[in-house]
């Protein structure tokens, strides 16, 4: 069933700004949460929020997250972009997943005190993410192509089939949770063309699916299909476990100039850790209006403290309980942050590939070793760390490995953000070798500052 388009309609000005004066003082969307220079809500270029946007933006004090999906229309006027822009972060929401700014400028979708990523290009670079970074870094990222039918149709001058994913995995800088944000933009139905919609979604579901055991999983984007639509993928939203907040909430409502339809969505998998609190629609120069949703956690932030304890004579998964535990560590890193690791005589091929992996994203590595002699993979890795920008690769003096003996583990790894301050570690009781396998072992994982303090002076040994 199709909605009827909605009226454009403005508020009288004095409401509309004794509004946004009353909204300052909310804790969702006050002065201290916006991020500077973003203005509060309102803009210079005559397309303030309506009241009812403004009294719905209220309405996300209560919640604990919020996203935005906004498709700013390709091509549109530089004011109109620029006011559209400046509207969307006005509610300093957590994530934004944009659509159709592959020739804006970052400056614009990602300004101060918020980070972005996208592969630059015409196709690739279309639907970025964009991320509040005083409260979410960024742990890895990617593109990932979701049609890629290589023709113009007919009277077009792009590629219209060509589409692409931008996709982030974040952690909180708050409580150590992760989740991953996904844009995307579906190619729509057009003479000329295949229709692609289907197989943007069936793509779409193979990334969720590779993103969802690092934590729940976001999705935004214009996917031009309605959502009472016969055509709408209801199967292969489903095979992902993406709902949509439309789904989640029970009300619907039309995204934009396209006969009052439903076409642009956010979709949760959460594994039931987050909820739907409000979504609406927020009116834009742009042909879609944005949609915001508030959402808050249903589960506790993750332990100061994790113990794991492995089983030798168990099913694989158990024997390497502690090895994971430490592969979970160096893969959370963030681009940018450092990744310190001491032990001996490394032989676990996945720990040397995981090093490996981190410093090609982006994280630098620093290595210690208690060992007079090197193992075959802490060769190579030797090799690899002293020629990357940041990274390190050292052996203990005799003093020093005395010193670690008494007062550390045989293994720890740690892990800091970005500025250098340190935000976990886990120790474990065997070296990273055969026998955190094949003998039983145990690791602690924690982010108590006693903690990161003994792990960060266990790296000052010389």
């Amino acid at each position: 069933m199709n909605h009827p388009p909605r009226p454009r309609t403005r508020a009288p000005r004095s409401r509309r700004t004794r509004l946004v004066a009353a909204l300052l003082t909310l804790p969702a969307v006050t002065a201290s949460l916006l991020v500077a220079p973003v203005p509060a809500v309102a803009d210079p270029t005559g397309t303030d929020p309506t009241v009812v946007e403004l009294e719905r933006a209220a309405s996300l004090k209560g919640s604990d997250l919020t996203i935005v999906q906004a498709n700013l229309r390709s091509p549109q006027p530089f004011a109109g972009f620029q006011a559209d822009a400046r509207k969307v972060q006005g509610f300093a929401p957590d994530f934004i997943t944009y659509n159709e700014v592959a020739f804006r400028n970052d400056a614009l979708l990602a300004p101060a005190g918020y980070k972005m990523w996208r592969t630059a290009g015409q196709y690739t670079g279309a639907s970025p993410v964009a991320w509040r970074s005083d409260r979410w870094e960024m742990t890895a990222r990617g593109t990932r192509q979701v049609s890629s039918y290589g023709k113009k149709p007919p009277g077009r001058t792009t590629l219209l089939g060509m589409r692409f994913a931008s996709w982030v995995t974040l952690r909180s800088t708050i409580d150590d949770r992760v989740l991953s944000v996904i844009s995307m933009h579906a190619a729509p139905k057009v003479r000329g063309m295949p229709d692609l919609r289907r197989t943007a979604v069936r793509n779409l579901g193979t990334l969720v699916r590779e993103l969802a055991p690092r934590g729940p999983v976001l999705v935004g984007g214009d996917f031009n299909v309605g959502a009472r639509s016969t055509s709408y993928p209801a199967d292969l939203l489903g095979a992902a476990q993406l709902r949509s907040t439309f789904e989640r909430l029970q009300s619907w409502f039309g995204t934009g100039d396209h006969g009052g339809n439903t076409i642009d969505y956010l979709f949760v998998r959460d594994a039931g850790q987050l909820e739907a609190d409000v979504h609406f629609p927020v009116e834009l120069n742009s042909d879609h209006d944005a949609v915001v949703a508030g959402l808050s956690w249903t589960t506790k932030a993750p332990g100061a403290t994790v113990e794991v304890r492995n089983d030798p004579g168990g099913e694989v998964a158990q024997q390497r309980a502690v090895v994971v535990e430490n592969l979970r560590e160096i893969r959370s890193a963030p681009v940018g942050g450092l990744v310190q690791v001491a032990t001996q005589g490394l032989t676990l091929r996945a720990v040397y590939r995981d090093l490996l992996a981190a410093v090609e994203r982006g994280v630098k590595v620093r290595y210690v070793t208690r060992g007079s002699r090197l193992s075959e993979h802490e060769a190579l890795l030797a090799a690899r760390l002293r020629a990357s920008a940041g990274s390190s690769f050292r052996q203990c003096t005799a003093s020093c490995a005395a010193q670690w003996r008494t007062h550390q583990m045989p293994s720890v790894v740690l892990v800091s953000r970005v500025d250098g301050t340190p935000r976990s570690t886990v120790s474990s009781t065997r070296r990273m070798r055969a026998g955190m396998v094949q003998r039983a072992a145990r690791a602690v994982s924690t982010t108590r500052s006693s903690s990161l303090a003994a792990a960060v002076a266990a790296f000052q040994y010389r």
